[in-house]
């Protein structure tokens, strides 16, 4: 008899890096359909606005495709009406106050304080056949936007048992930069840990520890609210200690990669991460991707299917790798 048991929790976490000072309601308004996007005007950089969105972080939009509506203009602007339909007096220079009202709420890029988006998931599966096994995935995400700067920490934790006896105590620590470059280009740091201290191979114990350090560069195809796409070319340095063994393995590689990240109504979103290596020994080729699906239920609440898929990779556990799981989380 088999069956399969996937039970999905979330936690939920009391502390934030930062957070917003004060919230402010500017809008963006698109001129070719009338799109609304809502945030805070950060600053002006030439031809190009940087603004601090609601839903997408902070995102550098032309000015000839928006109209700026800020809050503070508006607000003057509905008193100066509504005085005036109350027969009180109206200068004739109101319209200079206005203006000058919105140069000085216009906010200091320096002192613009920018908050840490922070996602917490859980996932776990339970199997009963000729033997009991058992996995549990804890994972964060904390990620930050600048104007060309994006930060990300990303720790894993993945626990596997058998018939109650641990097979897998595995920690993962997966971090992401990104700075822009003018207009189209990027460059990017991708530094990976892992160690796992309950990891056997044919029957024997191998715990081991594993270091991957990724430098790259690209272009940005396409750079939009809801729409964003990257390709690049990157290298990458390997080592990997045995730690029962006292033994090391440095490698190194050559890859292309492509990244995506599209929303989609109904509060769904998706990113995407592929890869292809050339090894320096002279193996064949490896392939990855990591490609995650997510469902907002509300202003905090989301349910994601990850898959990830190798070919070919230098990581101990699961050098190929076909792999689906489903997460429940919440976002701060």
């Amino acid at each position: 008899m088999r069956f399969r048991c996937l039970l999905l929790v979330a936690g939920v976490s009391t502390v934030l890096a930062a957070t917003l000072p004060g919230a402010r309601a500017d809008t963006l308004v698109f001129k070719n359909n009338g799109d609304r996007l809502k945030g805070t005007m950060v600053a002006e950089e030439g031809d190009v606005l940087v603004f601090d969105t609601e839903r997408f972080g902070v995102m550098r939009i032309p000015r000839g495709n928006v109209t700026l509506e800020r809050e503070d203009t508006v607000q003057v602007q509905a008193a100066a009406e509504e005085n005036a339909s109350a027969g009180n007096v109206v200068r004739a220079d109101a319209s200079a106050d206005v203006a000058q009202l919105a140069m000085a709420s216009k906010p200091d890029p320096a002192s613009k304080k920018i908050p840490w988006h922070v996602r917490l998931a859980f996932s776990t599966e339970l199997i009963e056949d000729t033997t009991n096994k058992a996995e549990w995935i804890f994972e964060l995400r904390a990620e930050r936007k600048w104007a060309r700067d994006e930060l990300r920490f990303e720790p894993r934790y993945e626990y596997k048992s058998e018939n109650g006896r641990a097979t897998s105590d595995l920690l993962k620590l997966k971090n992401y930069y990104r700075h822009d470059i003018g207009r189209w280009w990027f460059v990017q740091y991708l530094p990976y840990y892992e160690l796992n201290r309950q990891f056997t191979y044919q029957g024997l114990p191998l715990d081991y520890q594993y270091l991957r350090n990724e430098l790259g560069a690209g272009i940005r195809v396409i750079d939009r609210p809801g729409s964003i796409l990257r390709v690049g070319a990157a290298e990458s340095f390997y080592n990997i200690d045995l730690l029962n063994y006292d033994a090391s393995l440095s490698l190194r590689s050559e890859s292309v990669f492509v990244e995506a990240e599209l929303d989609f109504p109904w509060r769904v979103s998706i990113r995407d991460r592929g890869q292809i290596l050339w090894y320096s020994n002279g193996d064949e080729q490896g392939i990855g991707n990591e490609l995650e699906i997510t469902k907002h239920l509300n202003d905090f609440w989301w349910i994601g299917v990850r898959h990830e898929y190798r070919v070919n990779a230098p990581e101990l556990q699961g050098g190929d790798l076909s792999k689906l799981k489903v997460f429940l989380g919440v976002d701060f």
